[in-house]
């Protein structure tokens, strides 16, 4: 179902250099509750333009288990240690062969048979594009990227598209551990060269790395360390800078 691009006759080269080729990749790490319903999101799709690229850390929890039922539809796995997320990211797109790429990691779903509306909505004049997520109380934010914005937030990955040849050179920085697409999206410019898309593509189901007390606090320092990026302009800056320190004050106030 899921095939790969060096398996394409020369007659079906010409359909592929129009229609997009999907690279989707999840990232996991002793997740086997979670695993199986978003594999199951990826591999059930109606399209056979897509591979599949799961990126393990070193599962020791029966998470290998679950996936290793489903390998016949991964075009790629690998499961070994990294450093964090962002590094796991970055080996998926060292793999990847697609013209788009997306993160659905463990525990996130595609909507059923959404591939081709996907397909039939992606840019080529933009870096990526931006859909629509439904976040985990059922919300569904129409996110659009300005310094106010993501000076406390970030653009929900499970909705992002980011064009191949636009992130296989500028990957994410394997040494932050919360804000890693942040800094991504600033450093270079993307934010300020995205498409956004009103059509629901997944579902955000919470948790993760992020959601700790104690990650808010590595978040914090993460943000605050964004002026050191040379890239990003002065405003940007200053707005994640200042939210920085008055939501990490605020925490502590409140306890």
């Amino acid at each position: 179902m899921f095939n790969n691009r060096e398996s394409k006759s020369a007659g079906e080269s010409e359909a592929y250099a129009i229609s997009p080729y999907l690279s989707i990749v999840t990232v996991v790490f002793n997740d086997v509750n979670h695993i199986e319903e978003t594999i199951l999101s990826v591999i059930g799709q109606s399209c056979e333009n897509t591979e599949y690229i799961v990126i393990d850390g070193g599962s020791t929890d029966g998470t290998l288990d679950v996936i290793n039922k489903y390998r016949d539809c991964i075009d790629y796995l690998i499961s070994e240690s990294d450093v964090g997320i962002y590094d796991a990211m970055n080996k998926g797109i060292s793999v990847a062969t697609g013209n788009w790429i997306n993160f659905m990691n463990a525990g996130d779903i595609f909507i059923p048979d959404i591939f081709p509306e996907i397909c039939h909505s992606l840019d080529n004049r933009f870096p990526l594009c931006k859909f629509l997520v439904r976040v985990e109380h059922g919300d569904i934010h129409k996110e659009r990227a300005s310094p106010k914005y993501l000076s406390r937030h970030m653009l929900n990955h499970q909705g992002i598209f980011y064009r191949f040849d636009c992130i296989k050179y500028q990957q994410f920085d394997p040494d932050l551990k919360i804000i890693g697409d942040l800094k991504h999206l600033v450093e270079y410019n993307l934010w300020e060269n995205a498409s956004y898309i009103d059509l629901l593509i997944a579902e955000y189901k919470g948790g993760g790395v992020a959601s700790t007390a104690k990650s808010r606090l590595i978040n914090y320092r993460e943000r605050m360390s964004v002026l050191s990026w040379k890239s990003v302009s002065i405003k940007v800056r200053s707005y994640i800078f200042l939210t920085a320190v008055i939501g990490y004050i605020y925490n502590i106030l409140r306890k």
